[in-house]
């Protein structure tokens, strides 16, 4: 919730607002988790992005900064690495992660086995 705080210009007819702890405990609490999922890397269109694609062949334009490889792909050869992610839902078995790219094939989102999840240690 936001606390209304007096308003130095009385005549003003907007009210300024000021943050409450209790929101910002949610908020922080409700921060989707981080991970780092499978995928097949290939080159992007630019030097700065990798072409991925998740086991469930679902597929994006991504950073590269987003993206762990061993060696970086050469010329249209795939290699192994594995792309940041947040996770949405989780089932027993499964969780919807996001990512931050580009759709390709499919959506944003994509169900992925949580045995192949690498969570990301929080700040």
């Amino acid at each position: 919730m936001m606390k209304k705080v007096p308003n130095e210009f009385p005549n003003h007819r907007y009210e300024r607002l000021q943050p409450d702890l209790r929101t910002d405990i949610i908020l922080k609490l409700t921060m989707p988790t981080r991970t780092f999922v499978p995928c097949r890397v290939s080159a992007g269109f630019f030097n700065s992005e990798y072409y991925v694609v998740l086991g469930a062949g679902s597929a994006y334009i991504v950073d590269r900064d987003s993206v762990r490889v061993s060696k970086a792909p050469e010329n249209n050869a795939e290699v192994d690495g594995r792309v940041l992610a947040y996770v949405i839902e989780e089932t027993p078995q499964d969780a919807l992660v996001e990512l931050s790219g580009e759709p390709v094939i499919g959506g944003l989102r994509t169900w992925v086995p949580k045995r192949d999840l690498e969570y990301v240690a929080a700040a």
